[in-house]
């Protein structure tokens, strides 16, 4: 993997009553976890591609923006197609602890 995509920092779109309940508990699991297997994410640059593509029209979405540094999960870096440049995907182990800073 290049280094420099691991110093960028990822972004995760996330309904927004789903991540402030997800910081109670202290653990995020969002759907796409269970349905996929991996939870989507994308680099600051590829970030609208998906936002247009699966979240054109629903309100109540955050942005989260991740530090790779920081997280204690695995990221595989896979093309979702052929000719499609490769997006971070996050996979958890059996429990991901969340924390909002800032």
């Amino acid at each position: 993997m290049p280094a420099e995509r691991t110093r960028q920092l990822i972004t995760h779109v996330a309904e927004r009553l789903e991540w402030e309940a997800a910081t109670e508990r202290g653990e995020y699991r969002p759907a796409s976890l269970a349905k996929e297997g991996f939870v989507d994410a994308s680099t600051a640059y590829q970030t609208l591609l998906p936002a247009n593509m699966f979240y054109r029209g629903p309100q109540g979405l955050v942005l989260l923006a991740i530090d790779q540094a920081r997280l204690h999960s695995e990221i595989r870096w896979e093309e979702p197609q052929p000719t499609v440049e490769a997006f971070p995907h996050i996979h958890l182990p059996g429990e991901h602890r969340c924390r909002r800073h800032g």
